[in-house]
């Protein structure tokens, strides 16, 4: 069979179709276009198979049918998922090359900064040394969450997209933090956590906030801020953080400076005691594939 990196294309006249009416239901303008350059991409996905482990690329050679590369697709990535008459067989993910033009560290501190008006402070992100701070490890972690979705609806770790009513209440990973996609049993605890958007029109002020969101998050079982937004970013980042981190043995570092002075450091939790659950249900998902 085929790897995954081999099943590249650009967008047909029925995918977009599909995505132009995904964006007409969460409300974006963007019209997708095709992306006719394509042996370019095809190298850098090449680069980004040979730096995932075997696990990893078995999973996505299992589960992943295609990677259409489009522009103005209203995001840097998107899934789809694929079903037969006993259920989802895994799944597709649109690419928008258009935005795939930052490193790593460069990707994911604008990421981050995106819910925030920075003013005198801002949050850093460090996911890579500078000499391996490339394009391509910034494409994988897109990459790598948008197969997270893929991952949750094949495996049924969360509930699955048609259902009216999305219980997460009663699904293990999430059984205790999550309650609906966007109400989670934590937000007394953390009720911040609603008002954070990323990508945002209508950021909040960092420098008023920080202090109620990053060290709260670190007492929480979410690993990353972007995992605290909805019950199923929770799991796409969560096994985006379990690729990186653990499998991967890479650095997660953030970083808040105030006028230039490093006010406070977290890493990511999936590593850490507070999210022993969630990395333990990894550890789960890795053996048994394997």
């Amino acid at each position: 069979m085929e790897g995954w990196e081999q099943r590249i294309s650009g967008l047909n006249s029925e995918e977009q179709n599909f995505v132009q009416e995904m964006n007409r239901i969460d409300g974006i303008t963007d019209l997708p276009e095709a992306e006719n350059e394509l042996n370019p991409w095809k190298e850098r996905l090449s680069t980004v198979r040979k730096s995932l482990p075997n696990s990893v690329n078995t999973i996505l050679d299992r589960s992943l049918f295609k990677v259409i590369l489009c522009k103005n697709l209203g995001s840097s990535g998107l899934s789809s998922f694929v079903y037969d008459n006993t259920g989802p067989k895994g799944g597709v993910v649109f690419l928008d090359t258009k935005l795939l033009n930052q490193t790593a560290n460069e990707w994911i501190t604008q990421k981050e900064n995106s819910p925030f008006i920075s003013g005198n402070i801002q949050v850093k992100v460090r996911i890579e040394s500078d000499t391996k701070d490339k394009i391509e490890t910034a494409i994988e972690c897109i990459l790598l969450h948008e197969v997270g979705h893929i991952l949750s609806v094949q495996e049924k770790i969360v509930p699955d997209f048609r259902e009216e009513y999305r219980n997460f209440s009663e699904f293990e990973f999430s059984k205790g933090i999550w309650k609906t996609e966007d109400v989670s049993y934590l937000d007394s605890f953390f009720p911040l956590r609603k008002e954070i958007k990323f990508y945002t029109s209508k950021p909040i002020e960092l420098s008023k906030n920080w202090d109620s969101i990053y060290p709260t998050l670190e007492k929480t079982p979410f690993p990353t801020l972007y995992s605290a937004t909805n019950a199923d970013d929770f799991f796409a980042d969560s096994f985006v953080s379990y690729v990186h981190t653990k499998l991967q043995k890479k650095t997660w570092n953030l970083e808040i400076f105030q006028n230039k002075k490093r006010v406070f450091r977290m890493k990511n939790g999936i590593q850490e005691p507070r999210c022993k659950v969630q990395k333990e249900y990894l550890d789960n998902i890795f053996s048994e594939t394997f």
